[in-house]
């Protein structure tokens, strides 16, 4: 959620409010890690601030060789903190190129889809950078409902093997950009495939627009991401369900029936 920042300068009695004002992010994280993983923590890691919001998942396949994935992306997430830290002294950030550096910087073994979202407060824009099958939606409110303003698109070699950086992987430049207007109250949603493997777009909507008051604020973010997370792992464990993933591995010619098993990890 974008909100707005009031900056409050004290001169004796006296107090002003510096202009322009600024947009920063609120915002709540789930998330889950699937039990059995090398790592109980699971193989996904985020970083957040109100300027950065980043996800990255760890590539199972790995376990097979016997190497702990999730070491490459909670690496991935902590070059992004130390990098972004040195580039906002110096303005707004471009997550593309946040996300080239902290790849490049990372020498763990393994691999990691990602995805950052970062803030233009001059031009009041949002900036993404999407490799893989993590990904985000933006909503804003017309009216009395919300409206899909942005969808990040999903990157796939071939069904089930996403883009990723890492050991063998893909350029980290091949990162979908992302450029759009950032108003007050837009809604983000931020998450790795464990979300987008079981909650359809509409679904993840009804749930937002449960905590939408008249203003198109949402207050209770911690019990939204909480909702979001607990509607994920059903539908992850629900052999009837009929989740995107089932849906895709239908399209492609593969018997797959109810949601997929996975960690979650979602920003609101």
């Amino acid at each position: 959620v974008l909100k707005q920042r009031n900056i409050l300068t004290q001169l004796g009695r006296r107090c002003f409010t510096q202009t322009p004002p600024l947009m920063s992010f609120v915002y709540s994280v789930a998330r889950k890690p699937l039990a059995g993983k090398m790592n109980k923590e699971g193989e996904d890691a985020h970083f957040c601030t109100s300027q950065i919001l980043a996800v990255a998942d760890g590539v199972g396949g790995w376990m097979e060789s016997g190497i702990d994935s999730s070491k490459y992306s909670q690496k991935l997430c902590k070059n992004i903190q130390e990098i972004s830290e040195g580039l906002l002294k110096k303005g707004p950030v471009d997550p593309h190129e946040l996300l080239i550096q902290a790849a490049q910087k990372n020498t763990e073994i393994g691999s990691s889809t990602c995805c950052i979202l970062t803030l233009n407060e001059e031009k009041k824009s949002l900036l993404g950078a999407n490799l893989g099958d993590s990904g985000f939606l933006v909503y804003r409110k017309y009216g009395g409902s919300l409206k899909l303003i942005e969808k990040s698109r999903e990157q796939c070699h071939s069904f089930n093997f996403p883009f990723q950086i890492g050991t063998g992987g893909d350029d980290p430049k091949l990162a979908d950009k992302y450029s759009l207007s950032a108003e007050l109250n837009d809604i983000i949603v931020l998450g790795t495939d464990g979300l987008w493997d079981n909650l359809f777009d509409i679904e993840i909507r009804k749930s937002l627009q449960t905590y939408l008051n008249d203003a198109g604020e949402i207050k209770e973010l911690d019990k939204l991401s909480g909702l979001l997370l607990q509607q994920t792992e059903q539908a992850s464990q629900n052999i009837n369900h009929k989740s995107p993933f089932s849906k895709r591995a239908r399209e492609h010619f593969f018997a797959y029936n109810g949601g997929k098993p996975d960690d979650i990890t979602i920003v609101v």
